[in-house]
């Protein structure tokens, strides 16, 4: 798979500014938000050897219109998934950053 396919075109330049953020914060946990389309999953990037700092890359569905209080609900629901590690459809894979944006 080339590199493109597996960042989903997500830049190096925003993996190192969250690493700086991580590493700045000593924030062990982090995520990026892009907006979703077919075929993306989320995609967690731990850094080091160990998952001592981590950069979840997560997509949330901006599709909706947010006036209607189930499409509220239904965003809320999918952030709550996304923070705490999971996502409705969509798997979850761990790589080592290094393997990924060099």
């Amino acid at each position: 798979m080339k590199t493109a396919e597996c960042n989903y075109g997500i830049s190096q330049a925003d993996m190192y500014q969250m690493y700086a953020y991580a590493h700045r914060y000593s924030s062990g946990n982090n995520i990026l938000l892009f907006p979703w389309s077919e075929g993306l999953k989320t995609q967690t990037y731990c850094l080091g050897d160990g998952r001592e700092k981590c950069i979840r890359v997560g997509f949330i569905n901006l599709n909706r219109e947010l006036r209607l209080s189930e499409n509220k609900d239904y965003l809320r629901a999918e952030l709550f998934k996304i923070i705490h590690g999971t996502s409705a459809n969509q798997t979850s894979e761990v790589s080592k950053i290094s393997e990924v944006y060099g």
